[in-house]
Formats: structure tokens, sequence, C-alpha cells
């Protein structure tokens, strides 16, 4: 959602329910963790997934500061 044109966009999408929405500002990317036990980094420019890392389990929680991705899983893996 952009909040300054009121627009929605999608961009993009994971294998199974998505969990986790962040934003990146320093990397200025959106972070997603979903049930797929993937998180994926996606350029809104572009609407690009730039990278995609494979968790060991469901992904349940994630909190960024600064340049550290804490990634919170059902397993303790």
């Amino acid at each position: 959602m952009d909040y300054n044109t009121s627009q929605e966009s999608v961009i993009g999408t994971h294998d199974a329910a998505i969990k986790c929405v962040n934003y990146a500002p320093n990397q200025r990317l959106i972070v997603t963790g979903g049930w797929d036990s993937q998180v994926r980094l996606w350029d809104p420019r572009t609407k690009e997934c730039t990278k995609t890392q494979a968790q060991p389990d469901k992904v349940y929680s994630m909190s960024i500061a600064g340049d550290t991705l804490v990634v919170g899983t059902v397993s303790r893996m």
C-alpha cells in the first residue's frame, strides 16, 4: 500500500501464507516471511524478489534492527 497515493500493488507471493512483512530502510527492501519456510527480500521499485533464504520451519516472527534481521520459526533450529 502506497500511503501517499492510496494505491495497492502486489510485489510478489510465497508458496504458502505470508506471516510477516517488514521494511528494511537501510537497504530499501521489503522483507517477507511465510509458512512456506522462506524469507524473501523484495525491491519495491522493480517489484522483483532479490533473494530467497530457506528457513528450518515456518516463519512466525521477524524483526529488523539496522542491518540485522532476526527470524523466529516454529522450531528451535
